[in-house]
């Protein structure tokens, strides 16, 4: 029997009656050694019962061929033919899928692992997940060894049910007052490190999640975003992604408010892409970073030809350059791009009552 083919359809369907027909054989031999014929008919019809059940389970179980099932195994995991013909023909999976699947992520995913281990990961893309209700949103970031896997199926695909399992069950729990390190939460969610290691043994590349950003309304604010560069196979995968929260103005009308965050929202995040703003506002920027811009503004004028104009004249100078530096850094004071003649962010937002209480950038370059 060690010589048969396991794998073989047919043999798993006779194994068992051959394996118990030895066995009626022997119990057969024990009538001609002078056995009971009530024990030995009992014994038979013991062995019979068991043989024909058997065998029922065994050909219920193996109604498909072997080829059939290395083709169901390749499209639910994308492993390599004669891994899938492997992990199925092993003793201890004996054709059974399920089993297959649990071989191929114990022993491919460690190979695997293993051949790309070192290699190191550059491109890849963002993912971006936000709830219907515009309550949890997620930003998350996984790099791969090349571009041609980040552009494929697979790869859009583990973005996408990545960033929506971090929302629907609710692996990250926000606390703002001890805020957590999204990022190595998730490298130890057995959930997310199971996707990421099944589209390993699909795509055989390095791939590594680089960052996760979440973020949750505290009932009074909306979350929308954007996602830019997007993958073909995904509208919530791409280049760049960003995730803004907005609140209404203490004096805001409610009114069609949450529509008026939705929409709003998607064009700051839009905005944002395209002038990657670092400060909300300029109350945000850290009075060390101003000073300093201050000195490079004078040693700029020290080096022109305004160093003989007094010194009140001067300072007001590096004011008036200082609030550009301010219209370039700061979000507020920016130029909405995205808006007919570009007025003042602060200026399109405080028009519909909203304000901005955080966003987040996040590109693969």
């Amino acid at each position: 029997f060690n010589t048969l083919d396991q794998g073989s359809n047919t043999i798993n369907v006779l194994f068992p009656f051959i394996r118990n027909l030895i066995s009626m054989i022997m119990v057969r031999s024990l009538v001609a050694n002078g056995r009971s014929l009530r024990m030995v008919t009992t014994a038979w019809q013991q062995v019979f019962a068991q043989t024909r059940s058997g065998a029922l389970a065994t050909f219920a179980s193996s109604n498909q061929s072997l080829p059939q099932k290395i083709k169901e195994l390749r499209e639910a995991t994308n492993a390599p033919m004669m891994e899938c013909k492997k992990a199925l023909m092993s003793p201890d999976v004996n054709g059974d899928i399920s089993r297959a699947l649990d071989f191929l992520r114990k022993q491919g995913v460690a190979k695997a692992s293993t051949k790309v281990a070192g290699r190191e990961a550059r491109e890849g893309l963002v993912g971006l997940s936000i709830s219907n209700d515009g309550s949890k949103g997620c930003v998350i970031k996984i790099s791969s060894e090349t571009d041609f896997a980040s552009r494929s199926r697979e790869f859009a695909n583990l973005l996408e049910e990545a960033s929506e399992k971090i929302i629907d069950n609710e692996l990250i729990v926000q606390d703002e007052a001890n805020p957590s390190d999204y990022t190595e939460l998730m490298k130890q969610s057995k959930i997310i490190t199971n996707l990421v290691d099944d589209a390993i043994l699909g795509i055989r590349e390095n791939l590594s999640i680089e960052e996760v950003q979440y973020f949750e309304s505290d009932g009074n604010s909306r979350l929308a975003g954007y996602v830019h560069g997007k993958s073909p196979h995904s509208y919530k995968a791409g280049s760049t992604a960003v995730i803004v929260e907005l609140i209404g103005a203490d004096d805001a009308a409610t009114n069609n408010l949450e529509h008026k965050m939705e929409e709003a929202g998607k064009k700051l995040a839009m905005h944002i892409v395209a002038t990657r703003p670092q400060y909300i506002s300029k109350e945000d920027v850290p009075p060390d970073v101003i000073q300093k811009e201050k000195q490079i503004l004078m040693e700029q004028l020290l080096d022109s030809k305004d160093l003989n104009k007094p010194e009140n004249i001067l300072n007001k100078i590096v004011e008036g350059r200082l609030e550009k530096y301010f219209s370039e850094v700061c979000l507020n004071e920016q130029p909405h791009v995205v808006e007919e003649k570009s007025p003042k962010v602060s200026s399109v937002l405080g028009k519909l009552g909203i304000q901005v209480k955080r966003y987040h950038l996040s590109s693969i370059r």
